[in-house]
């Protein structure tokens, strides 16, 4: 029942922010928010609305995930990463954790991307995507 608990919370705290008495964002989620404030990439920008969220009800985040976050989030726009394996690398990492919450909501993350991902292939946006190396 407390991983249901956990879970439920987990996302509520992700998808909407808190209304009533607003967090500042901590030093970490801050750095974070500016590490991701300018993506363009369904991943980045992702996680830059998420940590967010997540900030203004005072939710902490691991220093190593908020750097891994803001890795994969610039791998993405460079090119070297796609959304699909920066939200699985994600998954991965919060399971490792036992984060239910992180965990599920980045492996829908996953599939989603796959499919925006596999759009972009089979129509060749890939190759007219601007790099921002």
């Amino acid at each position: 029942m407390k991983i249901l608990n956990d879970f439920i919370a987990g996302v509520n705290q992700a998808l909407f922010p808190n209304q009533a008495t607003p967090q500042q964002l901590n030093q970490t989620r801050q750095l974070l928010s500016e590490q991701t404030q300018n993506c363009h990439q369904p991943f980045g920008r992702t996680v830059y609305n998420i940590n967010g969220s997540m900030g203004t009800h005072g939710a902490d985040i691991p220093s190593w995930k908020a750097r891994q976050y803001a890795q994969d989030s610039t791998d993405v726009e460079n090119g070297l990463r796609s959304n699909t394996s920066a939200f699985a690398r994600s998954s991965v990492g919060w399971a490792q954790i036992g984060d239910p919450a992180g965990t599920i909501m980045n492996f829908g993350g996953a599939l989603l991307a796959g499919a925006i991902d596999g759009t972009n292939y089979t129509t060749g946006n890939i190759l007219r995507m601007e790099k921002l190396v």
